[in-house]
């Protein structure tokens, strides 16, 4: 089984939704030795969750194959969330035990799809690729 790391960094609100950026690396060392690396950037409508949540289901959207994958994200919220809920959630139909959808449920379940088939490892705080995701997210705006 394939080892892809997968690197996010988000830059939006935390608590409104607004025009949110998101942008990613993923690396995996192939059979030839060679480091393959995949990246992208992108922008929603939504918080500082919603954004990361998207931005690790894009980039698990681009694996073509069973991996293990170790995801390094800043946001703790979502780290945990994937580490202790998202499993229990899918579940409940993305519910609370009240019955109410939880907040970005449809998010969360695309994620929570993208994410079978793959052993997912969460890494949080700062990571190698944080300032170069920035980078290439400003990049992308001055275009």
């Amino acid at each position: 089984m394939f080892r892809v790391d997968i690197f996010t960094v988000t830059k939006g609100s935390f608590n409104r939704k607004n025009l949110a950026k998101y942008g990613f690396v993923c690396t995996c060392v192939k059979k030839s030795g060679e480091v393959g690396k995949i990246q992208d950037t992108g922008q929603i409508k939504g918080t500082r969750h919603e954004t990361e949540v998207k931005a690790i289901t894009e980039a698990l959207s681009r694996l073509n194959q069973s991996c293990e994958v170790h995801i390094h994200c800043e946001d703790t919220f979502v780290v945990n969330m994937i580490d202790f809920h998202i499993n229990g959630w899918a579940g409940n139909d993305f519910r609370k035990t009240n019955g109410t959808p939880i907040a970005n449920a449809e998010g969360w379940r695309t994620l929570w799809k993208k994410m079978q088939g793959h052993l997912v490892r969460m890494e949080k705080g700062r990571h190698i690729c944080s300032d170069e995701i920035r980078e290439m997210m400003e990049e992308k705006q001055n275009v």
